[in-house]
């Protein structure tokens, strides 16, 4: 080991076989690409060490990417990563989508085309699956330009031109798996998020509903064996049941537009599609893989683009409704509670980063609890957080002494104290 990290210029002092602060220190330098050394070296760290080693040039043993090992290792490495950030996730986890002026860290998942490394928060590249920026380098994968097509994909103006790729050539399905398992390689993140996730699309008007669900399916299972099982996929699938690439996704993006869309940032969501958001929430959370990440996007009620219209009373309300969703649903839920996409021209999933999101009752200590049709609750080790997606007022009996009133199309976050429970207003 000594003898490797003098050669890849990490100074271990003395190659003399005995385990000493030096030693120690060079080796965690070595280590810090890939996580929080445990302090134990074990066989992972000496095939890590052997595996950079082995894939560096003798010319450039100092210059070497930090990922250029075999990959079972990397598989590994994702595995270890992955644990440690679930390992973090609180009572309420909100999501970052792309919109990256915001400190990353307050976040427990976020996505962007060029992401950093982060210690606590689970990150995803964005890669360009079917369709190309022209003119934008930060959507020109070395080698696209041959599985371009002419056909203009038609994004909204905002983006620019777009033309349409090659889906359905297995070469190109080949080709952009290895731009994805490369850009989470290099930039050491947790996997790859796919934004279009599903057949309903403008590249459809060139390829039917069936050849888009075919290429999706088998570039999710070429990406699926090339990351390994604790790789992130994680698809934009809307408001889409998927079912042509559950048995290889572990995440879905719920960005859940409402229609229409030149009308519908005026309005709080109606009783059919909270009804439906539910249905899909207990549906990804039954079918999708471990470790099942569901990141929920609700789009807010418009009447001013400023804070004090997103911390309306109203927009709160419906804040705490989708918050609670996400909490007692799925097993590892986020929470975002958005600006529409169509409220301003420069950019989307704006957002309020709510002060209930520090709400703390620690880990959960059972499982969802369907009270009613459209009520749920989620004990916690500290209270609970329960939710109403109906109209009515929901009487909540948890024992004998202490009964408790969910309100109609709201969320419920109450803490145990002496007797009974403190618990927040509903907006």
């Amino acid at each position: 080991m000594q003898k490797l990290l003098t050669e890849l210029c990490f100074n271990p002092g003395p190659i003399d076989g005995s385990w000493g602060n030096k030693t120690e220190m060079a080796f965690k330098e070595f280590y810090k690409p890939y996580g929080k050394y445990d302090g134990t070296f074990d066989d992972f760290e000496l095939r890590l060490l052997n595996g950079i080693y082995s894939g560096a040039t003798k010319k450039k043993k100092c210059e070497i990417s930090r990922f250029s090992y075999d990959a079972d290792v990397s598989k590994k490495f994702l595995q270890n990563s992955l644990r440690k950030k679930l390992d973090q996730r609180k009572t309420i986890n909100p999501f970052l989508a792309w919109n990256f002026s915001k400190p990353m860290k307050k976040y427990g998942l976020a996505w962007t085309g060029d992401v950093g490394r982060s210690s606590s928060t689970i990150t995803l590249n964005e890669v360009y699956w079917n369709y190309h920026y022209v003119g934008k380098s930060f959507s020109h994968y070395h080698g696209i330009d041959k599985y371009l097509t002419n056909r203009n994909w038609d994004h909204a103006k905002e983006y620019g031109k777009t033309l349409a790729t090659r889906i359905l050539d297995p070469n190109y399905q080949s080709f952009i798996v290895e731009v994805m398992t490369s850009k989470v390689a290099t930039s050491k993140s947790n996997g790859v998020m796919l934004d279009w996730w599903h057949n309903y699309h403008q590249s459809s008007s060139g390829y039917s509903k069936q050849q888009v669900g075919k290429a999706r399916e088998s570039i999710a299972k070429k990406l699926r064996d090339a990351l390994g099982p604790h790789g992130i996929i994680l698809g934009n699938v809307s408001w889409v049941k998927d079912k042509k690439t559950i048995k290889y996704i572990n995440g879905v993006f719920l960005e859940l537009s409402k229609i229409p869309h030149n009308k519908s940032s005026h309005r709080l969501y109606n009783s059919k599609e909270l009804r439906d958001m539910e249905q899909l929430i207990i549906y990804y959370e039954k079918n999708l893989q471990y470790p099942k990440l569901i990141a929920l996007e609700g789009w807010r009620k418009t009447t001013a683009n400023t804070v004090q219209d997103r911390n309306s009373s109203e927009n709160r309300k419906m804040a705490k409704l989708l918050t609670a969703m996400s909490v007692v649903i799925p097993t590892n839920g986020y929470i975002l509670y958005a600006d529409n996409n169509n409220d301003t021209p420069n950019g989307d999933h704006n957002h309020n980063y709510y002060d209930f999101y520090s709400f703390d009752i620690g880990e959960p200590v059972g499982d969802y609890e369907k009270l009613a049709n459209g009520v749920g609750i989620k004990k916690h080790q500290k209270g609970f957080i329960a939710y109403n997606r109906n109209s009515r007022p929901h009487i909540l009996n948890l024992d004998s002494d202490v009964n408790l009133v969910i309100e109609g199309t709201s969320g419920l976050f109450c803490k145990k104290k002496n007797s009974g429970y403190d618990c927040l207003p509903s907006d």
